[in-house]
């Protein structure tokens, strides 16, 4: 994977990390699990703004900083973490049209 993929997933999920973390801030007397949710999405979030830093500034980083970092765990980790953002993404888009048509019931009704 190349620098300009491996930046370019990291902008995608930052993108996507805000949107989740807006949807679920506004979300009304919120069950527990969607704290807990918006709680890990705001902890990558943090993750995420540091590893864009690090590839942006990456050559300013020393050849110590850069040889930590195995280019096959990061497109690992991106890989899931898109995988994961595009599920969630999915789930909210649902919710979103719950809301509007109210709640489904089990009957096809």
């Amino acid at each position: 994977m190349d620098p300009l993929s491996v930046t370019a997933s990291v902008a995608g999920l930052l993108q996507a990390a805000a949107k989740v973390i807006g949807f679920l801030s506004s979300a009304a007397d919120a069950p527990s699990t969607v704290r807990n949710v918006l709680t890990e999405v705001q902890a990558l979030n943090g993750i995420f703004h540091q590893l864009s830093d690090f590839i942006n500034h990456f050559d300013e980083q020393s050849m110590a900083q850069k040889s930590k970092i195995s280019v096959e765990h990061l497109v690992i980790t991106l890989t899931g973490c898109v995988c994961t953002f595009s599920e969630l993404d999915a789930e909210l888009e649902n919710l979103k049209t719950d809301e509007v048509t109210g709640p489904k019931s089990g009957l096809g009704a």
